[in-house]
C-alpha cells in the first residue's frame, strides 16, 4: 500500500449503503483512498486491532453492538485512529455520547460526495468535524460542574474578540470563514489563534477545539459581539 493512501473502513449494517458509499468515494478520490467495508461494530473493533485503519466511518445505530460502544472499545486500545460517526438522523444523544467518548465528528448520510471527501481530509488533517447543522450544539455529556468551570483559568485571560474566535474555531470554522465573520484579515486571524493557543496552553487547533468543547464554550459564549 502506498504511504499516501488513506486506509478507511466503512462500518454499517446496511450493506447496500456501505457498498454505495465505497463506490462513490473511490470515484471522487482518484484512488487516494483504500476503502473496505464491514457490517458490524464488533467486527470493526476486531479489524482495527489487526489492520490499523487510518479512519473509521462508523454508523451510530447498529444491532448487537452499536457505534457508541464500538468507539468506547476502540479508544481503549487505539487513540490515533480517526473516527467519524455516520447518522441518518442528525445530531442526537447517541452522537453526543460518541463524541464524548472520543469520536472526531460525524457525517450525515445525505451529505454530498464532495462534502464527505472534504470531511475525511479535514479530520485526517487533525480537525474536529462538525457539520453546519450542528452549530450551537453542546458536545459534552453533561454540563461541567462549577469546580470544572473555574478550573479553566485561561477563559479569564481571553479578550472578548479572542473568545469569539475560539467559539468559531469550536464550531469548525476555517480561518477564512472566521476572517469574514469577524471582519479581519486572514493573517490577523492566524495571529489571534496563535495568541489563543498560548493562553490556553495548547499546541494545535484540534487540542484547542477539544478543550473548548470540554469547557462548554459553544453554549456559554455563542453570542454576537
Amino acid at each position: 500500500m502506498k504511504d499516501s493512501l488513506i486506509h478507511i473502513l466503512i462500518v454499517d449494517d446496511q450493506k447496500l449503503f456501505s457498498y454505495s458509499l465505497k463506490q462513490v468515494l473511490q470515484l471522487e478520490t482518484n484512488e487516494s483512498m483504500l476503502i473496505e467495508t464491514c457490517s458490524s461494530a464488533r467486527e470493526a473493533v476486531s479489524l482495527q486491532k489487526s489492520r490499523n485503519f487510518d479512519l473509521l466511518l462508523m454508523d451510530v445505530h447498529m444491532p448487537e453492538m452499536n457505534g457508541i460502544d464500538a468507539v468506547k472499545s476502540i479508544r481503549s486500545f487505539d487513540e490515533n485512529v480517526k473516527i467519524l460517526m455516520l447518522s441518518a438522523y442528525g445530531y442526537d444523544e447517541y452522537v453526543n455520547e460518541a463524541l464524548f467518548l472520543g469520536a472526531d465528528g460525524y457525517l450525515l448520510k445525505d451529505m454530498s460526495p464532495e462534502e464527505v471527501v472534504g470531511a475525511i481530509h479535514g479530520v485526517i488533517g487533525g480537525n474536529l468535524l462538525m457539520v453546519p447543522q450542528t452549530y450551537g450544539k453542546v458536545y459534552y455529556k453533561e454540563k461541567p460542574s462549577l469546580k470544572e468551570q473555574t478550573a479553566n483559568l485561561w477563559e479569564s485571560d481571553l479578550t472578548e474578540k479572542e473568545m469569539k474566535i475560539l467559539v468559531l474555531l469550536a464550531k469548525g470554522y476555517s480561518n477564512s470563514e472566521i476572517a469574514e465573520d469577524v471582519f479581519i484579515g486572514k493573517q490577523t486571524v492566524r495571529n489571534y489563534i496563535s495568541t489563543i493557543y498560548s493562553k490556553m496552553n495548547v499546541k494545535d487547533r484540534f487540542e484547542a477545539i477539544r478543550t473548548a468543547i470540554d469547557a462548554n464554550i459553544i453554549e456559554r459564549f455563542s453570542h454576537p459581539l
